[in-house]
């Protein structure tokens, strides 16, 4: 069963956990069943191009974000050994990723990355 939960945030900017559902299948309209019929303003997923697809054609309104977490686990396969045991790679990378403030910020950061390292 797929785990479905619903989070917001607080006017702390704090996660809060409105719900959860399980589900029986990845089909949007289950979706918007357990969400009442209401069209959510953001998913997070993994990087699953089939889900990318998927919300962009269902969701039209919804933003769609990848999981930071899923990003840093796939890091390691991504730059190889020598980056991932990079110190100074994996600070200024951490850096850019928990950092940065704007879209702008983050990509100039990360071009800077690209040509430091090679990548």
């Amino acid at each position: 069963m797929i785990f479905a939960p619903f989070t917001g945030l607080d006017n702390h900017r704090l996660c809060v956990t409105f719900g959860a559902e399980f589900l029986s299948d990845e089909k949007a309209e289950s979706f918007l069943d357990a969400m009442g019929g209401h069209m959510p303003v953001c998913l997070i997923t993994d990087q699953d191009p089939a889900m990318k697809v998927a919300i962009h054609a269902k969701f039209q309104s919804t933003t769609h974000k990848f999981c930071i977490w899923h990003i840093m686990r796939k890091l390691s396969e991504q730059v190889g050994s020598s980056l991932n045991s990079s110190d100074d790679f994996l600070g200024r990378f951490k850096s850019c990723v928990y950092n940065s403030e704007t879209p702008i910020e983050f990509e100039q950061e990360w071009q800077t990355i690209i040509v430091d390292f090679g990548l």
